[in-house]
Protein backbone atom coordinates (compact mmCIF):
# COMPACT_ATOMS: atom_id res chain seq x y z
CA UNK A 1 0.00 0.00 0.00
CA UNK A 2 2.87 2.15 1.21
CA UNK A 3 4.27 1.76 -2.46
CA UNK A 4 1.38 3.08 -4.34
CA UNK A 5 0.52 5.93 -2.34
CA UNK A 6 4.74 6.82 -3.11
CA UNK A 7 4.26 6.25 -6.32
CA UNK A 8 0.98 8.44 -6.71
CA UNK A 9 3.02 11.21 -4.89
CA UNK A 10 5.96 11.23 -7.13
CA UNK A 11 3.51 11.69 -10.32
CA UNK A 12 1.54 14.34 -8.59
CA UNK A 13 4.55 16.17 -7.83
CA UNK A 14 5.65 15.41 -11.41
CA UNK A 15 2.79 16.80 -12.64
CA UNK A 16 2.88 20.08 -10.49
CA UNK A 17 5.97 20.79 -11.30
CA UNK A 18 6.31 20.58 -15.30
CA UNK A 19 2.50 22.29 -15.17
CA UNK A 20 4.43 25.35 -12.85
CA UNK A 21 7.64 25.15 -15.10
CA UNK A 22 5.35 25.63 -18.58
CA UNK A 23 3.11 28.41 -16.38
CA UNK A 24 6.07 30.40 -14.84
CA UNK A 25 8.96 30.05 -16.95
CA UNK A 26 7.22 29.33 -20.67
CA UNK A 27 4.36 31.42 -20.05
CA UNK A 28 2.15 28.79 -21.48
CA UNK A 29 -1.97 29.18 -20.48
CA UNK A 30 -2.68 27.00 -17.21
CA UNK A 31 -5.09 24.56 -18.71
CA UNK A 32 -2.86 23.93 -21.80
CA UNK A 33 -0.03 23.36 -19.25
CA UNK A 34 -2.01 21.12 -16.93
CA UNK A 35 -2.79 18.78 -19.68
CA UNK A 36 1.20 18.60 -20.48
CA UNK A 37 1.85 17.55 -16.83
CA UNK A 38 -0.89 15.15 -16.76
CA UNK A 39 0.02 13.70 -19.86
CA UNK A 40 3.77 13.21 -18.19
CA UNK A 41 2.29 12.26 -14.52
CA UNK A 42 0.34 9.53 -16.60
CA UNK A 43 4.16 8.44 -17.77
CA UNK A 44 5.59 8.72 -14.43
CA UNK A 45 2.70 7.09 -13.06
CA UNK A 46 2.41 4.16 -14.90
CA UNK A 47 6.04 3.04 -14.61
CA UNK A 48 6.67 3.48 -11.16
CA UNK A 49 3.24 1.61 -10.92
CA UNK A 50 4.51 -1.56 -13.08
CA UNK A 51 7.91 -2.00 -11.87
CA UNK A 52 8.06 -0.56 -8.44
CA UNK A 53 4.12 -1.17 -6.95
CA UNK A 54 3.24 -4.09 -8.74
CA UNK A 55 6.17 -5.66 -10.14
CA UNK A 56 3.93 -6.85 -13.26
CA UNK A 57 4.36 -9.73 -15.45
CA UNK A 58 2.22 -8.24 -18.26
CA UNK A 59 3.00 -7.28 -21.35
CA UNK A 60 4.01 -3.71 -20.85
CA UNK A 61 2.41 -2.42 -24.31
CA UNK A 62 -0.89 -3.99 -23.68
CA UNK A 63 -0.79 -2.49 -20.14
CA UNK A 64 0.06 0.34 -20.74
CA UNK A 65 -2.13 1.14 -23.41
CA UNK A 66 -5.55 0.65 -21.65
CA UNK A 67 -3.83 2.51 -18.73
CA UNK A 68 -3.00 5.20 -21.12
CA UNK A 69 -6.68 5.64 -22.56
CA UNK A 70 -8.51 5.38 -19.22
CA UNK A 71 -5.92 7.92 -18.75
CA UNK A 72 -6.99 10.20 -21.59
CA UNK A 73 -11.00 9.71 -20.73
CA UNK A 74 -10.17 11.80 -16.96
CA UNK A 75 -8.27 14.30 -18.71
CA UNK A 76 -10.87 14.89 -21.21
CA UNK A 77 -13.31 14.97 -18.10
CA UNK A 78 -11.18 17.25 -16.40
CA UNK A 79 -10.32 19.74 -19.36
CA UNK A 80 -14.48 19.50 -19.97
CA UNK A 81 -15.12 20.72 -16.30
CA UNK A 82 -12.45 23.48 -16.13
CA UNK A 83 -13.38 24.84 -19.10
Amino acid sequence: FLRYIFSGCIALIAHLSLMSILIEIFLIAPLLSSNIGFVFAIFVNFYLQYFFTFKSNEDIHKSFLKYFMFCLLGLFLNSLFFT
